[in-house]
């Protein structure tokens, strides 16, 4: 009877501690963010123009999820070379990149359990500054496919930079072990027979405004 009795506790701890662990593995499992192109914004400002692609995003993870950004003033800075991390415009045919940048931050923050616009932008893309030859603009989109690769983004290599705060970088430390890094390799389409493309020629200040665009 002794022997039946300690089968019997093994055997529930055996199922609790397995239960558990499922448990754990549901709460790690990972939503993957739903991201849809709505519409190229281009700024011309007189020497220089910058092509905007809007994009929503809808967050279905609890905790906030966090995307590499390429920093563009620091690849120019240091001539570095274009490659498949962060965001960036892939040429289907010859496999050439353009990259692309959302902020100073080198990563970008999504708010759990929620839906909203970010944007990701590059400089001088070729004939984008051109409104009225929009046809050919079309064209050269559809010869790219946005895609993002977050498999270089590591929350524990993030540094302290120039462009950001202590005060955001301290904050950022402490919570980083609840925020959830997207290494995945993602890609977004570019319908260029029905996306919207916009000329202005300044730049929002606010985000309501650059929603509203």
């Amino acid at each position: 009877m002794k022997k039946l009795a300690t089968s019997i506790i093994i055997i529930f701890f055996s199922f609790f501690i397995s239960c558990k662990k499922s448990a754990n593995t549901n709460f790690k499992k990972i939503i993957e963010p739903q991201m849809k192109l709505e519409k190229i914004i281009i700024v011309n400002l007189n020497e220089v123009s910058i092509t905007f692609f809007k994009i929503r995003l809808k967050n279905d993870n609890e905790s906030n999820i966090i995307f590499q950004d390429n920093n563009l003033s620091e690849f120019r800075k240091k001539r570095l070379k274009p490659n498949k991390t962060g965001f960036y415009l892939k040429n289907t045919k010859n496999d050439s990149l353009i990259m692309l940048g959302i902020d100073s931050y080198y990563f970008y923050e999504i708010i759990g359990k929620k839906s909203e616009y970010f944007y990701v932008g590059t400089s001088n893309l070729r004939n984008s500054f051109n409104e009225k030859d929009s046809l050919k603009l079309r064209k050269l989109f559809s010869n790219f496919v946005l895609e993002y690769d977050g498999k270089m983004l590591n929350l524990d290599e993030i540094k302290k930079s120039s462009y950001i705060s202590q005060t955001y970088y301290d904050n950022f430390i402490k919570r980083k072990n609840k925020l959830i890094p997207i290494n995945e390799k993602l890609t977004i389409s570019i319908p260029s027979e029905v996306i919207e493309i916009k000329y202005i020629k300044e730049l929002p200040i606010t985000k309501n405004k650059w929603d509203s665009l």
